[in-house]
């Protein structure tokens, strides 16, 4: 079975077969004893995971009920155990959905500036996995294969749902991507599919750059001490709540993002100039939406993709359709 895993720095997502999707806070907590609970609760009774000698909550559950809290902000996520248990609580999730699931080929992505650990991520990927939730889920992970991450929304744009390639400018152009994730915006040239390395590179500037401000700013205004991913969730809504009363952040995000928007321009240009060699600029990520204007302003021959959050993981579903992607 194909399953595409995009664990990003603020959100990990997954794809599979049968209309399965999901995402959660890429945040690994401690497993808390939830001491009480009543069946008045929406949704289901989420339970600790165990796997090897881990026991942890993961997503939402670990922001709001793990003492301590750990995600990953740098190029030692490879090498760090939360990166390892967020690809386990993928896992856990997909079973949720598909629990007879037992033999899996997995397509992920890196960061242009970290793909050099492409390898480690493999090793660390592949191989037999026993899992303790609600109950026992087993899983044998057959093969993996680790693209640059932006390559998802090129993927996304060039390939039919079954891995065909539909997209004959993509297919035989020169493409920009821009891919503004949480911590980082990376920056992609392919060249007839080709990836041009001199092209690509990453800023270490992404939407949380937008989110810790806000944060900030709540803090110092209002003594509102919020979690990263709670003052994220409240930008999304565009509001939070002050002792009982909804506050709009309109005032509080709108510098915020442009300063992003400044940021990541200014690093496209160190790359690309004006441009004028590539046919046209994918924008992607969860922060692309919101910086797509400063991007057209500055590549008039830019596109903002659909449902853009998820492109990349929906990019690398379509690639692991495609037998080769996982021969040998």
């Amino acid at each position: 079975m194909i399953f595409s895993i995009d664990i990003g720095y603020g959100y990990t997502k997954g794809i599979g077969p049968d209309g399965v999707r999901f995402s959660f806070p890429s945040v690994i907590g401690s497993a808390e004893e939830i001491r009480f609970t009543t069946d008045l609760i929406r949704g289901v009774e989420e339970f600790p995971v165990r796997f090897e000698n881990w026991c942890f909550f993961y997503g939402e559950q670990a922001v709001l009920q793990s003492r301590i809290q750990s995600a990953i902000f740098d190029r030692s996520r490879v090498h760090d155990t939360t990166y390892k248990m967020l690809f386990v609580a993928s896992l856990v999730e997909m079973a949720k959905q598909m629990p007879d699931a037992k033999r899996l080929n997995v397509v992920t992505g890196l960061p242009v500036d970290f793909f050099a650990d492409r390898p480690e991520v493999i090793r660390s990927f592949e191989g037999a996995y026993r899992v303790t939730t609600d109950r026992v889920i087993e899983f044998i992970v057959e093969s993996v294969f680790v693209a640059p991450q932006p390559f998802g929304s090129l993927f996304r744009e060039l390939l039919s749902e079954s891995g065909r390639i539909v997209n004959n400018e993509i297919e035989r152009g020169r493409i920009g991507v821009i891919d503004v994730g949480m911590y980082t915006t990376d920056f992609v040239v392919s060249d007839a599919l080709r990836y041009v390395q001199r092209l690509s590179g990453s800023a270490s500037v992404g939407w949380s750059k937008v989110v810790t401000q806000v944060r900030q700013a709540l803090a110092d205004t209002y003594a509102l001490e919020l979690t990263h991913p709670e003052v994220d969730r409240a930008i999304q809504e565009r509001e939070v709540r002050v002792r009982g009363e909804a506050l709009s952040l309109e005032a509080l995000v709108t510098p915020a993002v442009n300063d992003l928007k400044t940021a990541v321009v200014a690093r496209a240009r160190d790359l690309w100039g004006a441009g004028a060699s590539l046919d046209v600029v994918l924008v992607s990520g969860g922060g692309g939406p919101y910086i797509y204007d400063a991007i057209r302003d500055a590549y008039p021959h830019a596109r903002l993709l659909n449902n853009a959050f998820w492109a990349n993981a929906e990019g690398f579903y379509r690639l692991g359709q495609r037998p080769a992607t996982f021969e040998q």
